[in-house]
């Protein structure tokens, strides 16, 4: 659905009538300068008491008559070429204007108002007994993960914004406390359900999410500017985040664990050169509040986070391939406000309770070929405390130590053959294998992750997934399961 407001446009035969118009007079005034000049030299115009105005002794009459008129056509061209000039001047600003408006009237400039959803059939089964078995939920369900709603403007050819939102029936049946009877907690489980008191009517509040919200200026394809609240231009995943166009039903768990940040707040320097045929060169330049306790209201220090993307792409017309890497590298600062005095004066201090660096590397690769589809990413992070925090251990309390976290997966999938039955639609069944290690000093983070599924698409708004994924903890039994989703996606 678009919502386009009206632009207040010169027709462009307004501007066909106005150029014609000028033009003609121009061509007027120049024969009026020919006639008038003409006329006026019927009987001899030259001053006769000027002598270079007097005709010469050796010349014929007609000869004389013939400079008498060059001498008086001179003149009068003379008067009128200032004249033309300025035509000429007005002409070249009225067509350029012409052709201003005309790609301004190129532009929408309206918003534009698009999004969309998904829905879930989902179905996990895990060995009864196991730590997984607790955690999940038995029974089989349905879930809506995604709402998402776009709000994009073109204002002007080289001026643009977008804001994504995305709507989710969260905080509802989050779990912020199990029952603990040796320490007398209770079970705790958010409840948003509120009536309304004038006609107590039951209804449950959700929340937004906001994805992101930025303006965008591109004055030069090798040459942009991001300012707002951005996606982090890092892989695959992290920018083709819509259920309706990503193959699988899951997202890799580097995705889902945000070990790079999925947006930043601040600003982006962004380009594309061309250094062969179909061939491209993308690059991105981030500075940022970096990731933080409260990085999209406030950074709590002066040291912004810094990232630099390249990315190297060949589309031809039955193979594309495209091979790049993000990095990234900035801290992370946590701290608490205590009360030191009241009296006689009120006085507050600032205490850090954690403080690491992050550094992070990413890799991806995408290789479509003649139906086939293959992609593959890899994430490094790297975190280095200053100030560390608590963390509880198996041999009682402790404080977390540095860290490695790197995953990894390869996706491969195939579309059909299948235009002659199915037309326009598509199927695409596709394999995947994943490997993760959260931190590489817990050991029981170490996983891989098996998937096979398949996409169809009847039509090019909506996706229907089929997909069945299994968890292998490489240390250990209790994280095994089995997870069974069909999706529709839908966007709009």
């Amino acid at each position: 659905m678009n919502f386009v407001r009206k632009n207040i446009q010169t027709p462009a035969i307004t501007w066909f009538i106005a150029l014609s118009t000028l033009w003609c007079t121009t061509d007027i005034l120049a024969q009026e300068a020919k006639r008038s000049t003409e006329k006026t030299l019927l009987p001899t115009g030259a001053d006769t008491d000027d002598p270079a105005t007097q005709p010469s002794t050796d010349q014929t009459p007609t000869e004389r008559r013939l400079d008498e008129l060059q001498r008086a056509y001179d003149v009068k061209f003379e008067a009128y070429a200032d004249q033309f000039a300025d035509y000429e001047e007005r002409l070249d600003e009225l067509q350029m204007t012409m052709f201003e408006m005309q790609e301004i009237d190129d532009v929408e400039t309206g918003i534009q108002v698009y999004g969309f959803f998904d829905t879930m059939f989902f179905k996990a089964l895990a060995k009864e007994g196991t730590l997984m078995h607790a955690l999940g939920w038995p029974a089989s369900t349905f879930i809506m993960q995604n709402l998402n709603l776009y709000f994009a403007s073109q204002m002007t050819p080289t001026l643009s914004s977008i804001v994504e939102l995305r709507f989710t029936f969260r905080p509802l049946g989050q779990e912020t406390q199990f029952e603990y009877r040796q320490l007398g907690l209770d079970y705790e489980r958010i409840d948003t359900e509120v009536d309304d008191q004038l006609s107590n009517e039951h209804f449950r509040l959700g929340g937004i999410a906001i994805e992101r919200a930025h303006l965008t200026w591109q004055p030069r394809d090798y040459l942009g500017l991001v300012v707002g609240y951005y996606l982090t231009p890092y892989g695959i995943w992290n920018v083709e985040h819509g259920s309706p166009v990503r193959l699988s039903v899951r997202p890799p768990y580097m995705q889902i664990t945000r070990t790079v940040p999925h947006a930043q707040l601040g600003v982006m320097v962004h380009g594309r050169f061309f250094p062969a045929n179909r061939t491209y060169l993308d690059y991105a330049v981030t500075i940022s509040n970096g990731r933080g306790p409260m990085d999209t209201i406030m950074d709590l220090d002066e040291n912004k986070a810094v990232g630099l993307k390249l990315k190297l792409s060949y589309e031809g017309r039955e193979v594309q391939v495209a091979a790049g890497g993000y990095g990234y590298y900035g801290e992370y600062t946590d701290l608490k406000r205590t009360i030191d005095t009241v009296v006689p004066e009120f006085r507050l201090s600032k205490e850090l309770t954690e403080k690491y660096t992050d550094t992070i590397a990413s890799f991806d690769f995408l290789l479509e070929a003649y139906n086939f589809r293959f992609q593959a990413e890899y994430v490094w992070r790297m975190a280095r405390y200053s100030l560390r925090t608590p963390r509880p251990q198996s041999e009682g309390p402790g404080y977390q130590p540095d860290f490695i976290s790197y995953f990894g997966y390869g996706m491969l999938g195939y579309t059909l053959p299948l235009d002659e039955w199915l037309g326009q639609k598509t199927l695409t069944p596709y394999i995947s294998l994943e490997y993760s290690h959260l931190d590489d000093t817990v050991p029981l983070y170490k996983t891989l992750i098996g998937i096979g599924g398949i996409n169809f698409k009847p039509s090019a708004f909506v996706a229907i997934k089929g997909e069945a994924l299994y968890v292998y903890p490489l240390d250990g039994d209790d994280f095994r399961v089995w997870m069974f989703a069909v999706q529709l996606a839908v966007s709009f």
